[in-house]
C-alpha cells in the first residue's frame, strides 16, 4: 500500500498535530563497553535497508546493574557461510540447536528464546562518529546461575574469543 493511502487518517489528526508541543528529545549516552546480563526482548528477520541483506535482529534489555533497562542491538547477516557460522554460534549460545535454517522462522514466532538471559560483552571499535559498537553474546544463564554481583564487571579482558575467528 502506498503512503497516500493515508491521508484521510492523518487529515483527522491534523488540529490535534497543529496544537501540540514537540516532544522534548533524550540524548542518550551509549552503553559503556563491558559483560552484561541481558535478557532476549525481540528477536526476529529482517531485511538491511541499503543493501537488502537478510538479517536475524536481536533487541536486548540489561537485567541488572546501572545500566539496567538499557537495550542492546545485535544483527546476524543471514548470506556467507561464515555469516552462518557466527549465526549458528548465536542461535546456540542462545540455546537453539537447529538443523535447517529454514526451520528459525517457527522458533521466532514461537518467542521460545524471548526472555532468556545471556551473559553479553558490548565493545567499542573507533572513536567519535568512527565509533562502532558490537554486542556479543558469550553464554547462556540459567536462571539459578546468575550471580547476585552487579551485571558489568568493567570492559572485558582483550582477547576473549568464543572460539571463532573474524579474521
Amino acid at each position: 500500500m502506498s503512503n497516500t493511502g493515508y491521508v484521510m487518517d492523518l487529515a483527522q489528526l491534523d488540529p490535534a498535530y497543529g496544537e501540540c508541543e514537540a516532544a522534548e528529545k533524550k540524548s542518550f549516552e551509549d552503553v559503556p563497553p563491558g559483560r552484561y546480563q541481558a535478557l532476549v526482548d525481540r528477536l526476529y528477520l529482517d531485511r538491511a535497508k541499503t543493501s537488502n541483506r537478510l538479517l536475524l535482529k536481536w533487541e536486548l534489555v540489561i537485567a541488572a546493574g546501572p545500566q539496567k533497562g538499557r537495550r542492546l542491538f545485535r544483527s546476524n547477516t543471514v548470506e556467507t557461510p561464515d555469516n552462518l557460522r557466527w549465526l549458528k554460534a548465536d542461535l546456540q549460545t542462545a540455546g537453539l540447536v537447529i538443523t535447517k535454517l529454514s526451520e528459525l522462522p517457527a522458533y521466532l514466532d514461537a518467542e521460545t528464546l524471548i526472555g532468556v538471559l545471556l551473559d553479553v560483552t558490548v565493545s567499542v571499535k573507533g572513536t567519535g562518529d568512527q565509533a562502532r559498537t558490537n554486542v556479543y553474546l558469550n553464554k547462556r544463564i540459567e536462571r539459578g546461575d546468575a550471580p547476585t554481583a552487579p551485571a558489568s564487571a568493567g570492559p572485558a579482558p582483550q582477547g576473549v574469543s568464543r572460539g571463532l575467528s573474524r579474521f
